[in-house]
């Protein structure tokens, strides 16, 4: 069984967290998997240990100790002797795949997540990707991204084209007995429930999206928005204001941070997202995993992710996102809403499934044939 060695940034709740824990958990029987966080145990550490997947902890806190880092995670390779190095995001990439050269690791693989956005991501973190730009063409054996996008931005950097594979997240498809009955099937009533889950950031543009419906509601449509995330709750007052100023507190519902999101998305005729930023939009994927179509920006991967099965406008402009969110409303009440609430399932299962995710990765640490996403 090949050992593969992990190195992230840290544990905590995150997306490049999730997607490492569901590698883990769904490859566990074919892989020995083990995992090094840069900082502290972080809250996922106790769901690895649980599988029984080692975890380890370096605790590293300030750049004078780089050295330190170094030797250390020198050391636990050099105990571990894996037949991979995984490494996510930037610190883990430098960091990690510096130190399995040291110790003679042949197959280092590093993961890029985002599209390293300049207004987002601090000076320290945006030299750190120059840098593993750079040392790019000597360290990795491949360099994995989530996105098109984000591999297009990395590519612009200086990342080797060669190297850069394309491995989009993955999700479990829910079998239709696991669906509310209505998930798939016409609803009777008038009422249009839509929603976006998306913590309260400016890239995110709530501002947008309430904007946008308060033209929905000028329209006499009857509709409710759901919207859930951290800070999305009645003691944001910047929200507050939105919504107020829009005319829409009968309108909106805020939920906070959720647990589980599948629980509000199954609660609603169509998914929004009004981001002016994003890498590879989970939460499109989830939505229509369980059959609910999408009104999206088009930002990052999301219209690759929809595939015409949804509406596209650009972002930052209310007006256009009231029309395709008025678009969606109307043809929820027609034969031919079924069906493509039927099409959005079944696109997910065929190009995002989390099998297909694991296969890829599966094959990549196994050295098989994968090409980069600029060959032909």
């Amino acid at each position: 069984m090949r050992k593969i060695l992990h190195v992230i940034t840290g544990l905590n709740q995150g997306g490049a967290e999730a997607v490492l824990y569901k590698i883990c958990e769904e490859t566990k029987d074919k892989f020995s998997h083990s995992v090094i966080s840069l900082t502290d145990k972080g809250f996922l550490s106790k769901k690895f240990e649980s599988l029984n997947i080692p975890v380890y902890a370096i605790n590293f806190r300030n750049f004078i100790f780089i050295p330190f880092l170094v030797i250390r995670l020198y050391k636990l390779i050099k105990i571990q002797q894996p037949d991979v190095v995984q490494t996510w995001m930037y610190h883990a990439d430098f960091f990690g795949g510096v130190a399995a050269k040291i110790a003679g690791v042949s197959s280092i693989i590093w993961n890029i997540r985002g599209p390293l956005n300049p207004k987002k991501t601090n000076l320290e973190t945006h030299l750190l990707a120059r840098i593993c730009a750079i040392i790019s063409r000597w360290v990795p054996y491949k360099i994995v991204s989530c996105s098109e996008y984000a591999a297009k931005v990395h590519l612009g950097l200086g990342y080797m084209a060669n190297k850069l594979i394309i491995i989009p997240n993955g999700y479990k498809i829910p079998d239709l007995n696991e669906l509310n009955v209505t998930t798939l099937t016409p609803k009777t009533n008038k009422l249009a429930v839509v929603g976006m889950i998306a913590r309260y950031d400016p890239y995110k543009d709530h501002k947008s999206l309430l904007m946008a419906l308060k033209f929905v509601k000028q329209e006499r449509i009857d509709f409710r928005c759901l919207l859930a995330g951290s800070e999305i709750d009645n003691d944001n007052s910047d929200l507050m204001n939105l919504i107020r100023s829009a005319n829409l507190e009968n309108n909106i519902e805020l939920l906070g941070l959720q647990k589980n999101v599948n629980e509000i998305i199954e609660k609603l005729d169509i998914h929004i997202l009004s981001s002016v930023d994003e890498a590879f939009p989970n939460v499109v994927a989830e939505s229509m995993a369980m059959g609910v179509p999408n009104v999206c920006t088009n930002v990052g991967d999301a219209a690759l992710i929809v595939g015409g099965l949804g509406w596209i406008v650009e972002p930052g402009k209310p007006t256009d996102l009231a029309n395709a969110i008025l678009e969606a409303i109307n043809e929820k009440e027609k034969p031919e809403w079924v069906f493509r609430k039927k099409q959005c399932r079944q696109r997910i299962a065929e190009h995002f499934s989390m099998e297909k995710m694991c296969n890829r990765y599966s094959n990549l640490w196994k050295k098989n044939n994968i090409k980069s996403i600029w060959e032909t």
